[in-house]
């Protein structure tokens, strides 16, 4: 299952590649930022890290769960 994610995060970042979604991820990246500012930030299920990225550059520190889960 990791390695499925690993193969399309590539697929799952195009949108942030469309031009007509600029300005809306202009909006979001700055409201983001002010949001997390100065604060310490735990991201779980942060996909590809596209926003673990963009909290990181405000927060005081960020940190994600990387890891395989297992299922019992």
């Amino acid at each position: 299952m990791v390695n499925y994610y690993a193969e399309r995060a590539k697929e799952y970042e195009r949108i942030y590649e469309k031009p007509e979604r600029q300005e809306e991820l202009r909006q979001l990246r700055d409201l983001v930022q002010r949001t997390f500012a100065d604060t310490h930030v735990l991201e779980i299920a942060c996909g590809t890290g596209y926003w673990t990225e963009v909290i990181a550059r405000s927060a005081a520190s960020a940190a994600t769960q990387i890891g395989r889960w297992q299922h019992a």
